[in-house]
């Protein structure tokens, strides 16, 4: 599901550079996408191609944020899991009493 990049606003500089390094990104990934449906390049076709790469910084920055997003998503998997395993077991001990 695409995110519709203009209903995001941005309250600092800093979220205002990470949102301009998704929209680079997400044109990154647009390019890539057109790319796989090409079957054959040729080596002029090659040569042309305009490759966009973010300084270092920015792509340490995207790594990290990208860390952290896997990191918070496996701990939201833990606490459901948690949870449902707690009203299990409450439903299991107010069926005993």
């Amino acid at each position: 599901m695409p995110i519709d990049l203009a209903s995001i606003k941005t309250e600092n500089s800093e979220s205002s550079a990470l949102l301009e390094n998704f929209k680079f990104v997400q044109s990154s990934h647009k390019l890539t996408e057109q790319l796989k449906q090409i079957k054959k390049l040729n080596i002029k076709s090659i040569g042309e191609l305009k490759i966009p790469v973010l300084d270092i910084e920015k792509q340490r920055q995207i790594g990290r944020l990208y860390r952290q997003s896997i990191i918070q998503k496996d701990l939201l998997e833990r606490q459901a899991a948690n949870i449902n395993r707690l009203m299990i077991e409450t439903i299991r001990k107010m069926e005993e009493n």
